[in-house]
């Protein structure tokens, strides 16, 4: 019987299996909140000069996500809980975005990672712009 010699060559390099890394969860909180905070006061500022919409209109679209559209009724009054709620709201899903996005992130190469942020906000606007037809 032949036997046959399976060596192999590694060219100097020891094999490694392939380990997920994981997402650095402060760092993606961090920079959620950074970039919610930016989008926020940025919506707030369009709204009220390009717009020329009352400034707490975007804050109560939504606080309608969770209290229903009788919220959106008075859009020239101030409401402190609407304006709370709809302003933690905001920022809860920003994190999640950002949660999401890091998660997505963690094993992609540095050099494309500003390329699969770019892809992750084109699909998200992408879904808001399906869902809303």
């Amino acid at each position: 019987m032949l036997q046959a010699d399976l060596h192999t060559k590694t060219l100097g390099v020891q094999p490694h299996a392939f380990a997920r890394r994981r997402p650095d969860a402060a760092a993606a909180l961090k920079a959620g909140l950074l970039a919610g905070t930016f989008a926020f006061v940025l919506l707030q500022f369009a709204s009220a000069v390009v717009y020329d919409e009352d400034p707490w209109k975007l804050t109560r679209m939504f606080a309608a996500l969770a209290r229903g559209p009788g919220v959106l009724e008075p859009g020239d009054e101030f409401d402190a809980a609407i304006v709370l709620l709809g302003a933690t709201l905001f920022m809860a899903i920003a994190l999640l975005y950002s949660l999401a996005l890091s998660v997505a992130v963690a094993d992609a190469p540095r050099r494309y990672a500003a390329a699969m942020g770019l892809a992750f906000g084109v699909a998200i606007a992408k879904g808001y712009w399906l869902f809303k037809r």
